[in-house]
């Protein structure tokens, strides 16, 4: 599949550097509007819709602002291209809708780019709940939190994500994986309990968020300024810990501290992958084929409405 990029920032060049690791795979084209090159594309535009009009393009990655997401999806999808679209897809419930319609009318497919769900480690750990090796699943500690806001701040407001116009907080950046990876790895959409939130500049800065799936609980911490990532999932009779959560890492860990006879023990699981290389991969088959992606549109629309709940 022959790619087109939309975005030059620094995920763009992840990404990229990604798809040239996958000898079924091409990067054609890049379209920046800052001017930045990143890459090494055989083509280069300085206007999005120009890339789309390209036609030796079967597929584009989005990685714009967030509130061009939706936008650009329903402009690559009637320009003829799939779309796997950075996260969050969309800014409000509608857009999806719209999206979901025009990928319909198009016959083009779209998928939002949780790469995390790629990593054999959570696919692992996903297992374990699924089988109830240790017991039931009680609770799911989420903490994800990216030390930029001074920076930003320093820098007068830099980054997009500084900005409720273009999606910027806390919770629309780092929230969609919370969200994400709880209904992913229990199967079912939380429910909202308690929010609590610092701003600044008109957006949230600083997160805390309790949800709750029947008889589970799942909290999140999110943050623009301090660092941590990692999942903590307790079971009845053990409690299990990824160390750098959701991160696009090729090194991720399971620590299994469990209580079996009396006794704890510890256990050690690493496993070593290309979540991105791995999205690319199940994409560009899943166009191939035909078949439902990992991520479906209605999951999307799904944890959309549920950020603006959150939001409002």
């Amino acid at each position: 599949m022959k790619w087109g990029v939309l975005g030059g920032g620094n995920i763009s060049k992840t990404f990229i550097d990604s798809i040239k690791r996958l000898s079924s795979e091409k990067f054609v084209a890049l379209a920046s509007k800052s001017g930045r090159v990143v890459g090494e594309p055989e083509k280069f535009y300085d206007d999005y819709e120009k890339l789309l009009e390209d036609p030796e393009i079967d597929a584009v990655y989005i990685a714009l602002p967030n509130n061009m997401h939706a936008k650009y999806a329903i402009n690559a999808m009637k320009a003829g291209k799939h779309v796997l679209c950075e996260k969050p897809a969309f800014m409000k419930k509608e857009e999806g809708i719209k999206v979901k319609e025009v990928s319909r009318e198009t016959g083009k497919f779209f998928m939002e780019a949780f790469m995390y769900r790629f990593h054999p480690i959570h696919k692992i750990l996903k297992g374990m709940v699924m089988s109830k090796r240790y017991g039931k699943l009680k609770h799911i500690d989420f903490l994800f939190a990216i030390d930029k806001w001074n920076q930003w701040k320093a820098q007068n407001f830099s980054n997009y994500r500084c900005y409720p116009e273009y999606g910027g907080g806390a919770m629309y950046d780092l929230g969609c994986y919370f969200v994400d990876f709880v209904r992913w790895i229990t199967g079912k959409m939380p429910e909202l309990v308690y929010k609590n939130m610092r701003h600044d500049n008109g957006v949230d800065i600083e997160d805390i968020i309790v949800t709750k799936l029947d008889d589970i609980f799942a909290t999140a911490y999110l943050s623009f300024v301090s660092f941590s990532a990692s999942i903590t999932l307790i079971f009845e009779k053990a409690y299990v810990t990824v160390p750098y959560g959701v991160l696009g890492r090729e090194n991720h860990k399971l620590i299994i501290i469990s209580k079996e006879k009396n006794s704890e023990n510890e256990k050690v699981i690493t496993e070593n992958a290309l979540p991105y290389v791995l999205e690319i991969k199940h994409f560009s088959e899943t166009v191939s084929a035909g078949k439902d992606p990992e991520i479906s549109i209605d999951e999307s629309i799904e944890l959309a409405a549920f950020t603006e709940n959150v939001l409002s």
